[in-house]
């Protein structure tokens, strides 16, 4: 249980950043309520998720979902024992430079 809630805070706080980042609303209010180690964030609606998805890759060896639903675009974010901080760190870098 100690790996699932540190994981389960990494999600938070990831979540918490993309949506900082973005200054978009989440789908939904607390987290604790909605997820475990796996959460949805909202992206720009004018993101190209074929290109981000593949910038993400190419650039910074990246892999992660990108899915748009209901009109909106969303990055799905999944983290397990194997992630770390610097891993969530390194998305957050990316996000930031292809999000411009």
């Amino acid at each position: 249980m100690e790996v699932r809630g540190a994981c389960h805070r990494l999600a938070v706080e990831t979540w918490q950043r993309i949506h900082d980042l973005t200054g978009l609303a989440p789908l939904h209010s607390n987290p604790d309520a909605w997820f475990a180690q796996m959460a949805v964030a909202t992206l720009p609606a004018d993101s190209d998720l074929i290109a981000l998805k593949s910038r993400l890759y190419d650039e910074y060896r990246i892999e992660i979902p990108l899915i748009a639903w209901n009109e909106k675009k969303l990055i799905r974010l999944f983290v397990q024992g194997y992630n770390s901080r610097r891993d969530m760190d390194r998305l957050l870098f990316a996000l930031k430079m292809l999000l411009k």
